[in-house]
């Protein structure tokens, strides 16, 4: 199994490029690679030491695990960021607010709002681009 984990890598690392509208050309340009090395990364010919792994993941904005396949990405296609904002959307949803002083709930309230707004921003940003 982890004799195609290059191979799988590359494609994963393929297939979210292209989910963000990044040509291979950028992507080398942004990891400091030539074009043809960053192309052996994504036809999995060649082994991607972990600092370009790591800048790879910042530049699509997700984690390494998910380009490893350790973890699922956001069925939304939802970016790293957000998806921090929505698990602490989630959390905030589900918290017991009977059990929090009014101050405590308003608070709880007023974050969670301000993360479902902002994450609507992003949305509505990401759609005119």
């Amino acid at each position: 199994m982890m004799k195609n984990l290059p191979q799988n890598l590359g494609q994963r690392i393929r297939q979210f490029r292209a989910e963000r509208g990044l040509s291979q050309s950028k992507m080398a340009r942004r990891i400091d690679v030539a074009v043809q090395q960053y192309n052996r990364y994504e036809l999995g010919k060649t082994k991607i030491p972990i600092d370009i792994l790591v800048r790879v993941a910042d530049i699509l904005e997700i984690s390494t695990d998910v380009l490893l396949g350790r973890q699922e990405a956001r069925k939304d296609g939802g970016l790293l960021e957000e998806n921090v904002f929505y698990d602490l959307v989630e959390k905030i949803k589900s918290y017991r607010l009977v059990d929090y002083k009014k101050e405590e709930r308003e608070i709880l309230r007023s974050a969670a709002k301000m993360l479902a707004d902002r994450l609507e921003e992003k949305k509505k940003k990401r759609k005119k681009n």
